[in-house]
């Protein structure tokens, strides 16, 4: 019996500056919601979280649907994880996560997520930092649980030791 080394191989995304989304899309904002944020890192040996999936552990419901985007940053990339209500523009998560391809610390990090009007005016925004390092991938989620007009646009950034990494992804909120 002949054994063979595996080699594990790394995909390494074109950049996707905008992902539109049609499947994303409401014109009432919610009352009184309560903006919470989570920050956490991830083994980067485990799979990155797959579309469609609930990252607080279960599958997504047949009621909410997950979209992103990435752009290319130093050794790796930064994505945006959006979770919304099919056909509205509710929106009920947003993800930035940074991704190292060769092992590689991320250290004294920050993220931030901003949603912006069509017309430029910023309608919510969080951010969140960690002093520590961790291996290859590291990430924050905030819940949002609100609605946005059509057209507006959730965007994300990810900064090591004070410098952004990579572009800003963006997701724009469209009616279907």
């Amino acid at each position: 019996m002949i054994f063979r080394s595996f080699q594990p191989r790394v995909w390494v995304p074109s950049v996707v500056a905008v992902a539109s989304v049609a499947a994303l899309c409401l014109t009432v904002p919610a009352q009184g919601a309560v903006n919470t944020v989570e920050a956490a890192t991830v083994d980067p040996a485990a799979p990155a979280p797959a579309q469609g999936a609930d990252r607080g552990g279960g599958p997504t419901p047949p009621d909410k649907h997950t979209v992103s985007g990435c752009t290319l940053a130093p050794l790796g990339q930064v994505c945006i994880f959006v979770d919304g209500s099919p056909g509205t523009t509710k929106v009920f998560s947003a993800m930035v996560v940074r991704h190292k391809f060769d092992p590689g610390m991320i250290c004294h990090f920050s993220g931030k997520v901003t949603i912006t009007s069509p017309e430029g005016k910023v309608l919510w925004k969080e951010s969140k930092s960690l002093k520590k390092c961790v291996p290859g991938r590291a990430y924050f989620n905030w819940k949002v649980d609100d609605s946005f007009p059509s057209g507006s646009k959730v965007c994300a950034q990810f900064n090591e030791d004070g410098s952004q990494q990579g572009g800003k992804p963006c997701i724009t909120l469209k009616k279907k």
